[in-house]
């Protein structure tokens, strides 16, 4: 699906490379959730690269123990082992994580401006943990500044463990506790770099101290704590890079809320506040519910849109098609941007496409409209002229209001350079029943088969693979797909669609050119393609009937039954 929220790929220099001074780049990968919540009402930035979900009203997490443990704490900040599951920090948690909840705040305003969680992996932590013992009498303890246990490797006597989480040892003076000291019949090495800090203990049995300490002991002791501590200076930068911003847009939505409309935010950042702060650049202040881009903002969207496909590209990804925005016309809970066809030719012509040529990214499609099929030739004829039509690849169009494939039809007999792409398809649950598969696959083909003998020249699926409820969707919006994977079974499932369209993808060969066809009856659809002196059909029966169909080519005719509630196939060769 082309959205209209465009999420940059933070600099390096920001996070990545400011950790990789402690991990040598490798500790990014284990972040496996990350939430900003500004106090001041913005949407709240959720990321999650397990499956996680966050909780996302931000009331309700201001509800939560961890967030007055937060706010009440002497630095802002605690550690927390937050296990899989749900409770007071996500909706839905897949991993066992070792969370960081950290509060931004303004000392000159006195107040506080956000409030940051950041889970990483603790399977992770635990197999660093196994690395540094040399065996299973030896043992790894991370507690938070409070004692509370984040990791435990290895089997601790229960005495000494009492004794490490207990008010005597994690009430001393980080400076002054013993880094070295006897208790019982064990060794326990101990540090913890400032009062805000874990505590991270490694205890080994009193005989076998001398070796360690001579061989790998404390080496990797120290690697540990160098990953542990990355963490510290990591959630400062994200203080200094998040508090100013957020204090811009404090200011900027007082003005708003008074009557002052005109209020902008100047965006400094690429990172994700500042994306939040390019999201108060439409006319509502929002990423969702509609609104429109301010003109005084089309050229920084324009150069905001290349700077996103550049990223891409870095990273080995080629980026060949481009839609100006998803569906255009649409007011919608999620991201969402208003533009008429003309203010659409406009930013185009004057920023887009010139944007576009300045960076040497010309070489991308442009698709107009990306909506539904009932207008996409209305946008065709107001926005392709002798002007645009060189910077214009083609036309983009959904199917959820039903066939309008004569739309498609007027367009291929005006415009026959343009291209016609299905952007986005799926079989929606609010709309259709989850559990009806065979019609949900019926649907799918009767709309190709239609698009396809109009000049469809692509077609894009949505979603190829879903979980078991159709999902993950932050707005609830599940769907059907051709692979359904079920999380708890750890079972990949076919659905019905991926039967029919293979029918599609297997026989529609790149290249094919379709021809023209007629039916005997509109209960059977049908669609044929030649390429390489060889034609290949399509035709599918939706009804309860068995149905007789003639596939004649010229003097050829051949008669074959199409039973009921089924698609079919045939290649024909050898006929001239």
């Amino acid at each position: 699906m082309f959205t209209s929220g465009l999420l940059i790929i933070p600099q390096k220099i920001q996070w990545g490379n400011y950790v990789k001074a402690f991990v040598d780049g490798h500790f990014l990968l284990y972040f496996k959730t990350i939430a900003i919540y500004p106090e001041n009402g913005i949407r709240p930035y959720l990321r999650c690269m397990d499956g996680s979900t966050y909780i996302n009203d931000l009331d309700v997490v201001r509800s939560t123990d961890i967030y007055g443990e937060t706010l009440a704490s002497k630095n802002g900040m605690v550690w927390k082992s937050v296990p899989k599951g749900n409770g007071d920090t996500y909706l839905t948690n897949r991993s066992d994580k070792i969370v960081l909840y950290r509060e931004i705040f303004d000392l000159t305003q006195k107040k506080t401006l956000g409030y940051i969680a950041i889970g990483v992996s603790q399977e992770y932590f635990q197999n660093l943990c196994q690395n540094i013992t040399k065996n299973e009498k030896e043992s790894v303890l991370i507690l938070d500044k409070n004692g509370g246990e984040l990791v435990k490797t290895g089997t601790l006597p229960e005495k000494l463990e009492d004794y490490l989480t207990g008010e005597d040892f994690i009430q001393q003076n980080y400076k002054e506790r013993e880094k070295h000291f006897t208790y019982g019949d064990h060794e326990v090495i101990c540090t913890q770099t400032d009062k805000n800090s874990s505590i991270v203990c490694k205890v080994v049995p009193a005989y076998g101290l001398q070796m360690q300490v001579q061989d790998i002991a404390y080496m990797p002791l120290i690697l540990l704590i160098g990953m542990l501590i990355g963490l510290m200076p990591l959630l400062m930068i994200i203080s200094n890079l998040v508090t100013k911003p957020l204090r811009r847009l404090c200011e900027a939505i007082n003005e708003f809320s008074t009557g002052d409309f005109e209020q902008q935010v100047e965006v400094m950042t690429h990172d994700e506040v500042g994306e939040v702060a390019e999201c108060f650049n439409k006319t509502t202040g929002e990423r969702n519910h509609g609104g429109k881009l301010k003109p005084e903002y089309r050229k920084r969207w324009a150069e905001y849109i290349c700077r996103y496909i550049e990223e891409y590209r870095n990273r080995g990804y080629h980026v060949a098609k481009l839609t100006m925005q998803n569906e255009p016309k649409a007011v919608q809970t999620w991201d969402s941007c208003i533009y008429t066809a003309e203010e659409q030719k406009e930013f185009l012509r004057d920023y887009l496409w010139p944007s576009l040529k300045a960076h040497g990214l010309d070489d991308i499609g442009i698709y107009l409209w990306d909506h539904n099929k009932e207008r996409v030739f209305e946008w065709a004829e107001t926005i392709i002229d002798t002007e645009t039509t060189s910077m214009i690849r083609g036309m983009a169009f959904y199917w959820y209001s039903g066939d309008h494939f004569e739309a498609l039809r007027m367009i291929r007999e005006k415009y026959p350079d343009k291209q016609l792409l299905l952007s986005e398809a799926c079989i929606e649950y609010s709309k259709f029943s989850a559990d009806d598969y065979l019609n949900n696959a019926q649907k799918y083909a009767y709309d190709m088969m239609g698009n396809l003998n109009e000049g469809m020249n692509t077609f894009l699926d949505w979603n190829l693979i879903l979980n078991e409820e159709g999902g993950p969707n932050h707005v609830g919006n599940f769907c059907d797909a051709p692979y359904l994977f079920d999380r708890d079974s750890k079972e990949l499932k076919e659905s019905n669609i991926l039967g029919y369209l293979w029918h599609f993808t297997h026989f529609l060969e790149p290249g094919a050119v379709r021809i023209g066809v007629s039916r005997y009856t509109d209960k059977l659809e049908v669609t044929a393609f030649e390429k390489d002196d060889k034609i290949t059909f399509v035709i599918l029966n939706r009804t309860d009937e068995e149905l007789t169909a003639h596939i004649r080519l010229g003097e050829y005719c051949t008669e074959i039954t199409v039973q009921p509630k089924s698609i079919g196939s045939g290649v024909m060769t050898e006929w001239k």
